[in-house]
């Protein structure tokens, strides 16, 4: 099985409490030297886009968001689309509850 050619730090499986959150998509060295042309989104659970912030930095992705009385219980859709200086495109998926 190969490897992804990212990994994900600080996303939780579930969150509980509203508040603002943070994690980090750091990319392979092996296969990027920046993140600059990769996109990161979210959608909750009622298929709406969340509101993200996201800082490129080199090879890592930071990432916060909020979660409120907006942000409905369910299952939340992180959705990744990594572009290496060739323009090849890697997608990556990841998801997380929403449990108030």
């Amino acid at each position: 099985m190969a490897r992804e050619p990212y990994v994900i730090y600080n996303l939780r499986n579930t969150y509980h409490e509203p508040g603002q959150y943070e994690f980090k998509i750091v990319l392979d060295p092996r296969r990027f030297k920046n993140g600059h042309l990769s996109e990161v989104s979210c959608v909750n659970s009622d298929g709406k886009r969340m509101i993200m912030d996201v800082q490129k930095w080199g090879r890592k992705v930071n990432c916060s968001f909020n979660i409120d009385d907006s942000v409905p219980d369910g299952v939340s859709v992180l959705n990744m689309i990594l572009k290496d200086d060739a323009g090849r495109e890697v997608t990556g998926r990841a998801t997380f509850w929403v449990i108030k």
